[in-house]
């Protein structure tokens, strides 16, 4: 039972762990995506150089886990990890408590990262649209009619950078 013991409080403390870097990490993309939405270029700049989160520590706490894992003879995986849960937590389920933080961090992590993503596509686009408009790339920009009105640049009128 002392194993169980053991291995309860390394795991609650690696959890625990994993927890605070994963919200850690979340909190880094919520600030980053804030500040792009507000245009505050300052503000991106400083959380990134140097980047207020280590990625390496990450990685570090699930080696540890996985080690721990297999130190008790359980597989890496998500269902090894449930199974040694099982084995080795106390009466008030405090390792499940913690695992069950730590997925909810991880939806919240995996919801920002998307995000993320998807702004960094918007402006990767903005871009691209501004580039192909600044070197009149015909086949990509919209040109405009005497009106003012958007057309399609295939029907033969000048692009906004020959307008």
């Amino acid at each position: 039972m002392i194993d169980a013991k053991q291995c309860r409080l390394q795991l609650a403390s690696l959890l625990q762990q994993q927890i605070e870097e994963t919200v850690k990490t979340n909190g880094f993309l919520v600030n980053i995506k804030d500040a792009i939405a507000e245009n505050r270029l300052d503000a991106v700049s400083q959380q990134i150089d140097p980047p207020q989160v280590s990625f390496e520590k990450t990685e570090q706490l699930e080696r540890q886990r996985q080690e721990l894992m297999q130190s008790y003879g359980y597989t890496t995986d998500r269902e090894g990890l449930e199974n040694c849960i099982r084995w080795c937590d106390d009466d008030n389920g405090t390792l499940q408590t913690l695992h069950d933080q730590l997925l909810e961090a991880l939806a919240a992590l995996e919801r920002s990262l998307q995000i993320s993503n998807l702004l960094v596509n918007k402006g990767k686009q903005r871009v691209q649209r501004a580039l192909d408009v600044l070197t009149w790339q015909p086949e990509s920009t919209n040109t405009y009619n005497a009106a003012g009105a958007t057309e399609s640049s295939n029907s033969g009128k000048r692009s906004i950078a020959t307008a």
